[in-house]
């Protein structure tokens, strides 16, 4: 229609309207029925049944047999309906079209459908992500509230002016847990503020003679960071750092954030007879790789180091 010339002694709307006809007529009549017959026939009872060899054969049969029918049908339609000449149209030529037309109509087709189940597959993919991290996140020890209630229960049977203090802190660890836990990042603040109400509570009778030290370089407060990644592996260090052939318990913990690197070091000190239960089997360091994996893929570090008295892992992973 835009390439079109008339006559300028021709009425211009009979020419568009003419224009119009022909190409409703060649779309409806001749293409779109070999196309949806493909699209809605050969496709599901073939190609999704994994038949090529006989989808290739009735499409072929198709094009060909369709291709004779428009090659007598389109001469009288142009001649009867608009007027032209009669002159037959070769086979050869209408198959061509019909074929080109029905192929990038395939094409264009099965384009469409692997562009939707891609995105099908990667919604699920990513709902999957979100179920395993949920339940890795739900699976930390609860052995440390329990703990924290049966201190919190005793300073409340001495009456000690400490107990109004814990309760507040539980209140706000447990909150942490609940809310900032379901979200994808929290500001490095939070997590600093978690930490340090998690290391106040532990330091309630059960490790009041433990040096317990957190030191923490935080530039910029709220660079993000994935919530109660780091208490894994603190938690790690309070199972391990005690025990009655250690004498002088000592855990010391380091957190830096630089640029778009955060950096964890966790210490704890250790005796020959719990050296063989620090390493990295345990339940919560195998899910924080597997959670690590998932945030993260292998774009992170998690390396462990032991001596006769000491243990310590690393952490590296980008904010």
């Amino acid at each position: 229609m835009v390439f079109y010339t008339t006559d300028d002694a021709q009425d211009p709307s009979v020419s568009w309207r003419y224009i119009y006809l022909q190409l409703k007529t060649g779309v409806v009549l001749f293409l779109l029925p070999p196309v949806y017959f493909t699209i809605y026939g050969l496709i599901p009872w073939f190609l999704e049944r994994k038949r090529f060899y006989g989808f290739v054969g009735v499409l072929t049969q198709t094009l060909v047999i369709w291709g004779f029918i428009i090659s007598r049908l389109e001469p009288y339609t142009d001649h009867h309906w608009f007027g032209e000449p009669y002159e037959p149209r070769s086979a050869g030529s209408a198959i061509a079209v019909i074929a080109f037309v029905t192929i990038l109509a395939i094409f264009l087709h099965l384009s469409y459908r692997w562009l939707i189940q891609l995105t099908h597959i990667r919604q699920l993919e990513n709902e999957k992500l979100q179920r395993e991290l949920s339940l890795l996140k739900s699976q930390l020890s609860p052995h440390f509230f329990f703990n924290t209630l049966n201190n919190l229960y005793a300073l409340a049977l001495e009456q000690a002016e400490e107990t109004p203090e814990v309760i507040l802190k539980l209140s706000d660890l447990m909150r942490y847990t609940i809310y900032e836990g379901k979200e994808t990042t929290v500001p490095v603040v939070q997590e600093v503020k978690y930490l340090q109400n998690y290391l106040a509570l532990q330091g309630i009778r059960q490790f009041e003679q433990a040096d317990i030290r957190f030191t923490h370089e935080v530039a910029e407060d709220s660079a993000p960071i994935a919530p109660m990644l780091l208490v894994v592996l603190v938690e790690n260090a309070f199972k391990h750092g005690q025990g009655p052939h250690i004498a002088k318990p000592e855990i010391r913990l380091l957190l830096s954030v630089q640029g778009k690197d955060v950096f964890f070091e966790s210490i704890n000190s250790v005796s020959p007879e719990t050296r063989t239960q620090s390493t990295d089997s345990g339940m919560g360091l195998s899910n924080l790789r597997k959670r690590l994996d998932i945030l993260f893929s292998k774009d992170y570090i998690l390396e462990t180091e032991e001596t006769d008295t000491q243990y310590k892992i690393r952490l590296n992973f980008p904010v």
